[in-house]
């Protein structure tokens, strides 16, 4: 006779299990802080300042410099794309920093990359509104500490204006870096021309945001 095997009848009741309390989950809204800008102004055709305002303390000043610089330099890139002032600035900036990196970066020696048809004013004009201005502002949104960057600018006669903007913020920093800053930020302008020649091309989107984290990296 064939046995069946069933399982036991006479299980051991089991335990009602107790719900625990679960850990309430505090959702916290995204903050977003404004934490440093970089402003070109133009008085007229001729004549621009360069202001930076730095907002917090959290942040090495250099390290805030050389990120503001870099997105504008892209986002500037992006904004010309193949144009023939987007050929011409990068030829240009090539040959400077080339050069500048030769030299001993002695701040007698350094540069004017304006020439005689633009001057850099040492600050702004009291009571003048600028007739075209372009702001970079660098933000930091919590929670994760990330930064992003906000790019406006008013201008007839976008091409030239961008172009200058970008030499215009360069010559202020040759002449206000000190040697190390200075020979990082040059570095890390080569390393925006590389990136554009063998990963993407400045017209591209997404290069807007890889080609200053690419540039950051070789220097680092």
């Amino acid at each position: 006779m064939s046995r069946k095997t069933f399982g036991s009848f006479f299980r051991r009741k089991e335990q009602p299990k107790q719900i625990q309390n679960r850990a309430t989950v505090e959702f916290i809204q995204p903050e977003t802080k404004n934490i440093a800008s970089l402003e070109v102004a133009f008085v007229n055709q001729d004549q621009a300042w360069v202001e930076l305002k730095i907002l917090s303390n959290n942040f090495d000043p250099f390290e805030i410099k050389l990120n503001l610089f870099l997105t504008t330099f892209a986002e500037i890139m992006f904004q010309l794309k193949q144009e023939n002032e987007a050929n011409q600035l990068r030829e240009y900036l090539s040959e400077i920093v080339s050069f500048m990196l030769d030299t001993p970066l002695n701040l007698e020696d350094r540069p004017n990359i304006l020439g005689p048809h633009i001057e850099l004013m040492v600050r702004p004009a009291k009571g003048q509104s600028p007739m075209q201005k372009m702001t970079t502002i660098l933000q930091l949104t919590t929670p994760g500490n990330l930064l992003s960057t906000d790019f406006l600018f008013s201008s007839k006669d976008d091409n030239s204006f961008l172009a200058t903007c970008l030499t215009l913020i360069l010559q202020d920093f040759i002449y206000s870096l000190d040697k190390a800053e200075l020979r990082k930020l040059l570095k890390a302008t080569q390393a925006m021309e590389a990136f554009y020649q063998t990963v993407k091309e400045p017209g591209e989107a997404s290069a807007r945001k890889e080609a200053p984290v690419y540039a950051k990296r070789s220097i680092s």
